[in-house]
């Protein structure tokens, strides 16, 4: 089994989260997958907008915040116009069943990078952006941000911050990760299956070579297992073991060339997990990075009014709070 994928295209990572219909990229209690000081942030400047506000949310993956916005609206008994944008090329949001009837409406427009909007100037009202516009060009994003707002207009950005609890969680998981791979974890499940798939148990009792594949593959389970007892974040290692002891529980009945294909896609959704903390890593807004971005924003009209680091119930730093206003 090969521990480098086939070249992929660049969003691969990102188009294969949000089609399995996940609805945030991060994670916390309650019926939306958001921390509560995430939700108080947008539940505070959705109400401000008036009935009929134009919306445009970019970096929307499948529409967690126009969610949320289509609930506050009818929660005020108002109605917003929704356009969502992002640049993966395939999303999957909800279908709308038991949702606000606002969220029916939203406009979705995947393979739309967010430093080439294709809107009309000073189209909306609002702009918004949970942990994406971080992920863009700053200086292109903020340009093309500023000329679709009207004038007033606001634009409300939370972003990655790198003391946060999500970048702490994600340095253990790159961590973890590296450590699959040093185990060879999938490599030995492969050389292990490559040796029984097709052979009678009777056989495998007696050959030294199975015992030997197989001793090999429980010590690497067992080394990512005790791991994950002693990790703070040990989800993607168990994630791990789940993938692989499912392909060898059932390799008898789907055979070769399924369990082969199912231990490759295994493989596969961690490499690209590792991508995703990777990009989550380099978005990641500091000090310098801020005075940067705040910079720019001046040069193409918009003002930074704001700027709050958002924390949660253990004051663990969860993101930044950004809000802009387009000066003219």
């Amino acid at each position: 089994m090969k521990n480098s994928p086939e070249k992929k295209a660049p969003h691969d990572h990102w188009n294969h989260y949000w089609t399995r219909g996940n609805l945030s990229s991060c994670k916390g209690a309650g019926a939306l997958p958001l921390p509560q000081p995430l939700l108080d942030v947008w539940h505070a400047f959705f109400a401000t907008l008036p009935d009929g506000a134009t919306l445009l949310d970019i970096g929307t993956g499948n529409g967690v915040v126009p969610l949320i916005a289509s609930t506050i609206a009818e929660q005020n008994q108002r109605r917003f116009s929704i356009t969502a944008t992002d640049a993966a090329e395939r999303l999957q949001p909800p279908d709308g069943t038991g949702l606000p009837a606002g969220f029916g409406d939203v406009r979705f427009l995947p393979s739309t990078p967010t430093e080439a909007l294709p809107f009309d100037d000073a189209s909306f009202d609002a702009v918004t952006a949970q942990f994406a516009f971080e992920y863009g060009n700053p200086g292109s994003s903020l340009q093309q941000v500023a000329r679709v707002l009207k004038p007033r207009g606001q634009a409300l950005f939370v972003v990655h911050h790198p003391e946060s609890s999500f970048a702490t969680t994600a340095r253990i998981e790159l961590e973890h990760l590296a450590f699959i791979q040093h185990s060879a974890l999938f490599q030995r499940a492969h050389d292990l299956l490559d040796h029984v798939i097709g052979r009678d148990h009777g056989t495998l009792a007696a050959d030294p070579r199975a015992e030997a594949l197989r001793s090999a593959f429980n010590r690497a389970a067992a080394a990512v297992n005790e791991r994950a007892t002693h990790s703070p974040a040990p989800e993607i290692l168990y994630t791990a073991l789940r993938y692989v002891l499912d392909v060898y529980r059932t390799h008898q009945e789907e055979g070769r060339e399924r369990s082969f294909r199912r231990l490759s896609a295994a493989w596969q959704e961690l490499l690209f997990a590792r991508q995703r903390l990777l990009d989550q890593q380099h978005a990641a807004v500091g000090r310098e990075e801020l005075k940067r971005i705040q910079r720019l924003a001046r040069l193409h009209g918009l003002h930074l009014e704001e700027q709050e680091k958002l924390l949660d119930e253990r004051s663990r730093i969860l993101g930044l709070r950004l809000l802009f206003s387009r000066t003219a």
